[in-house]
Formats: C-alpha cells, structure tokens, sequence
C-alpha cells in the first residue's frame, strides 16, 4: 500500500471547507483535518478516527438537510462538508491515511515535501530553461537530473504523481527505486 501525502489531504479538506468556514461543522471538521498533523502514533489515529465518527453523528441531522434548486432538484444543502466527509471515509477505507504508522520497518514520510522542494522543483527549473529541445534530449536531461538527485538519497519514495514533469522520469524511477504510489 502507498502513504497519501497529509498536507494534500488536507488541502483537499480545506478545498471543500474553505480555510474560513463558516458553519460550526465546517469549523470542526477543518480543525479535525489540521488534527491530522498531530497524530504520531496508530492510537491516535484510531482516537482520530473516532473523533471523525463523532463529527458525523455531531452533525448528522444537519448534514440531512436538502436543499431544491432552480430546476427543482433536491440536493444536499452542504455536499461539500459531506464531499469533504466522504475523502476522509474513502482514504480510511482504502488503508492509505496511516500507513506511516503502520511500517515499522521503513521510515514513511507522512508528507510528499521532500520529492516536491528537491526533485520535482529542480526538474521544472531546468525543463523552463530549456523548453527547445527534443522530447528525446528532455528525457536524456530529466535522467541526468534524476541520477545526481539520487545519490543524495537511498530510497525515493513518490507518494503522489502528478501530470507533467514527474511522468517524463517515471520509467527511470520504476527501473531504480521503490516507488510507493499508484502508477
């Protein structure tokens, strides 16, 4: 399994709360997200747990409430509490929340910062500086960058991929390092 970076889970949270939230759900459960920083140990990640199971039945009556729009639709009036909700549930589901708790043996990075501020920001700073060459010399280039990145560390661990930059140096990651994300 493969460790979801926290600050982009968090973000995702704030994305649907807003970092301002208004309603005194919306406040708990942004809090509850910021909580997520602070847990260390899987006992608090099962008190967290539990305190997000709280959240729910908290505000369950009025998570409920529906909204009818303007083509006389019935929608949840707070579908992004519940949007917001439901990625946490799915992440504890899908056993990708805490899963830098649960390798003893390796040391997980809870955050993705470390890929983002070293290797993906030094890719993106020499792809601007030559954005005329070849796909072929780009490729040859991001694997000079890679190699040099590399042996600053023993194991790389990519906990998110994203579109652009980081799938030009896949195929070197998937030949040379572990990589611990959905490909």
């Amino acid at each position: 399994s493969h460790q979801r970076c926290l600050f982009h889970i968090f973000c995702q949270v704030r994305r649907y709360t807003t970092s301002r939230p208004k309603t005194l759900a919306g406040k708990d459960l942004y809090t509850l997200a910021k909580d997520l920083f602070n847990v260390k140990t899987m006992d608090q990640a099962l008190v967290w747990i539990n305190e997000l199971s709280a959240w729910r039945m908290t505000y369950s009556d009025f998570l409920r409430e529906m909204t009818i729009d303007e083509f006389g639709n019935k929608r949840s009036t707070h579908e992004r509490l519940l949007k917001a909700e439901s990625s946490l549930w799915r992440l504890i589901r899908q056993q990708t929340l805490f899963t830098f708790l649960e390798c003893i043996d390796i040391t997980v990075p809870t955050t993705n910062n470390r890929i983002e501020g070293g290797v993906n920001a030094q890719l993106r700073s020499m792809l601007r500086s030559h954005r005329g060459l070849s796909l072929e010399r780009r490729n040859s280039l991001n694997d000079s960058v890679v190699r040099r990145v590399s042996r600053n560390y023993k194991m790389l661990c990519l906990l998110t991929i994203k579109k652009g930059t980081a799938d030009l140096f896949l195929r070197y990651f998937k030949t040379e390092f572990q990589v611990i994300a959905p490909l």
